[in-house]
């Protein structure tokens, strides 16, 4: 997913105010309500810059990460932590480890951005083949009632560091016959020690889903739908094998 390269850059400065460790703490106690315990192998599809990894991996997770943008995956090998997680850059739509794992996740709404029905049956093939069975299968998706009520809007955000200042302004479309908001990014980037400018635009594309959906992807793969729960757009949905 080329439009992470150079998105990668401010990644962490854009979300530096996003609570990972509570969300850390909520996955981990999804985990122990489903039965996988603190020592059990997780895989992350969709790791990004590895921060729910590095503190899933101090709870006592053994952890792997994986992420199509190798410049996400540089960032994550770059915190030294202990233990340390693994982490890998493929395709979560065609990854083959070889090996399996007691829950596989994938968070941050990574299943939004698989747009097309291939692609989504694609990433739930990938966790079905790592998962041993009764393992568990946790994600997040934008959430289709919430999309359709509520509408995306333009926005704006600014954040900053000593280094840089950063602008990022989201005007999204919406295409409900496709299910997808194209969200269309422009970025602003300030140099403060040279005062140098850089701008750039990307295009992210957001799929949104329904529970009914859900369900069938579930099934059509071999996974339980054993939990979907929205909190505005955010679809948290647990499955078994």
């Amino acid at each position: 997913m080329t439009v992470f390269k150079r998105y990668s850059a401010v990644y962490d400065l854009l979300y530096k105010d996003k609570d990972y460790v509570k969300e850390a703490l909520h996955i981990s106690e999804i985990f122990q309500k489903y039965g996988v315990n603190q020592g059990s192998s997780i895989l992350n599809l969709g790791c990004g810059t590895g921060k729910h990894d590095h503190i899933l991996a101090k709870m006592g997770y053994k952890m792997t990460g994986v992420d199509m943008s190798e410049e996400m995956v540089e960032i994550a090998r770059e915190v030294t932590s202990h233990p340390s997680p693994t982490f890998l850059q493929s395709d979560i739509r065609t990854l083959n480890l070889g090996t399996t794992f007691q829950a596989v996740i994938s968070m941050f709404h990574v299943m939004s951005y698989q747009n097309t029905n291939d692609d989504v049956e694609a990433v739930f093939k990938t966790a079905f083949d790592h998962l041993e069975k009764g393992g568990i299968f946790l994600f997040d998706c934008w959430y289709g009632p919430a999309v359709i009520s509520e509408k995306p809007e333009k926005r704006e955000r600014i954040v900053e560091n000593d280094e840089m200042k950063v602008i990022r302004r989201a005007t999204p479309e919406l295409k409900e016959k496709e299910n997808i908001v194209v969200v269309n990014y422009d970025f602003e980037i300030i140099d403060k020690l040279t005062g140098r400018i850089d701008k750039f635009s990307e295009k992210h594309s957001m799929r949104y889903f329904f529970v009914p959906e859900i369900k069938l992807f579930c099934e059509n793969r071999g996974f339980e739908l054993i939990s979907a729960e929205n909190n505005g757009w955010n679809l948290e949905v647990v499955g078994r094998k």
